[in-house]
């Protein structure tokens, strides 16, 4: 957990921070869900951060999914948005 630096001081990399996330089916194939992350500041990385995200969730058959995602930075006020292709394989994938 530990980097030496050329100054001969440790770099702490060890980083505290929570994830939490919910969500509700709006009906048989959408899902409705809202998350938020954040993470401590550490030597690295000087300024703690947080990111609120919005997603809304295409169930497209029993193995895939389409994701729309948009995120929301507070301390660096960044915006993005985001589509993602969930593909599961095997006896786990989704049901």
């Amino acid at each position: 957990h530990y980097i030496q630096g050329s100054m001969s001081k440790a770099l702490d990399l060890h980083r505290s921070g929570f994830y939490i996330y919910a969500g509700v089916d709006i009906s048989r194939y959408w899902n409705l869900g809202l998350a938020h992350d954040a993470l401590q500041k550490d030597d690295l990385y000087p300024m703690a951060s947080s990111r609120t995200h919005v997603m809304l969730t295409r169930k497209l058959g029993k193995a895939s999914r389409l994701r729309f995602e948009l995120s929301n930075g507070s301390q660096t006020n960044t915006n993005s948005a985001l589509i993602q292709f969930i593909f599961g394989a095997g006896p786990h994938s989704f049901e």
